[in-house]
């Protein structure tokens, strides 16, 4: 054997033990009976991981819970006793509502109020040059502009993420609201910045939706 072969020899020894050792390396055994491994037992897991989520949870869900059981209870205590107070019913609307955003949305919240504010300009332009035809089309292309601007226009993603949805829930809302206009005449004549406000921030589904339209958020049936 020449020198050659030698050194191709050794150099392929040390390639086949250098591939030993790094399928060694990645080979692990565990043990079952390591005491690493038997700390993390179901009362630790149950400890570190399940109870703080369940306690996470049922933060957000209580506020959830309680701001709609007021607006239900409200809402059936001025239908008993001052049934054509409509307004009252819209302010305990706002306020369950604002509540919930205000306590459950962290990041972006201002989003929402200029999708609010801007939506409710161009419903009153178009209540006071009475032309209601194809507003829907002009509603829902001034939504759909704000969503693409406003994910352009954050540049933080995180923050996006978390308000988009709530943004849908109200673009939905306001677009079943110019369609109802312009077809239910009753609605058109209850429409007010309170009713607006009211039917956008209603606690049952701000948050987590689902959509609802502005019939089925009225009070009771409004008089033809």
């Amino acid at each position: 054997m020449n020198e050659r072969d030698c050194e191709i020899n050794t150099m392929h020894g040390y390639q086949v033990d250098v591939y030993e050792e790094s399928e060694d390396f990645y080979d692990i055994s565990y043990d079952a009976d390591d005491p690493i491994l038997r700390y993390y037992d179901w009362r630790n897991v149950y400890g570190s991981c399940v109870l703080p989520c369940l306690h996470q949870i049922s933060h957000y869900v209580m506020q959830f819970i309680i701001a709609n059981m007021i607006f239900c209870l409200g809402s059936k205590i001025r239908a008993r006793y001052m049934s054509s107070k409509h307004s009252i019913t819209h302010l305990l609307s706002i306020g369950c509502g604002c509540y919930l955003l205000y306590n459950t949305v962290e990041y972006g919240l201002w989003y929402w109020f200029l999708l609010f504010f801007s939506a409710y300009l161009l419903f009153k332009v178009s209540h006071i040059v009475e032309q209601w035809f194809g507003f829907e089309f002009v509603i829902s292309g001034y939504c759909i502009l704000y969503l693409v601007t406003c994910e352009i226009v954050e540049k933080n993603a995180n923050v996006w993420h978390h308000i988009r949805g709530i943004l849908m829930i109200a673009v939905m809302k306001i677009i079943s609201l110019a369609i109802d206009i312009r077809v239910k005449r009753h609605i058109k004549e209850q429409f007010s910045i309170l009713g607006f406000l009211g039917y956008v921030c209603c606690p049952a589904n701000c948050i987590f939706g689902p959509w609802s339209s502005f019939g089925e958020y009225l009070p009771e049936p409004c008089p033809r």
